[in-house]
């Protein structure tokens, strides 16, 4: 039980505000597309493995179990419409 919720604590910190915090450091940099892709790329894919690993039935409490699935999932829509979003207008008029 220990072992899974110290993994999931630190994957939701690496996860969430690893990549926000690249994204302010670098907010004025002229390569900023290439910054954003990378970071909703680690945002999408942290979050997929978050998702996974609290999906199963495990020892975890449950509300605890619970919180980890909202957060994986809330950080999985997010990051899939924001890469979307990049994608789409990445040349000015998009679709």
């Amino acid at each position: 039980m220990k072992r899974k919720f110290i993994l999931s604590s630190f994957l939701l910190i690496l996860t969430y505000l690893i990549p926000l915090s690249i994204l302010s450091q670098y907010q004025n940099s002229p390569n900023l597309d290439s910054v954003q892709k990378i970071t909703f790329v680690t945002l999408f894919l942290g979050s997929t493995v978050i998702i996974y690993l609290n999906w199963r039935k495990g020892e975890n409490t449950e509300w605890l179990r619970w919180t980890l699935k909202i957060l994986g999932i809330l950080g999985f829509i997010y990051s899939g419409v924001i890469m979307a979003l990049l994608f789409l207008f990445r040349h000015g008029i998009g679709f």
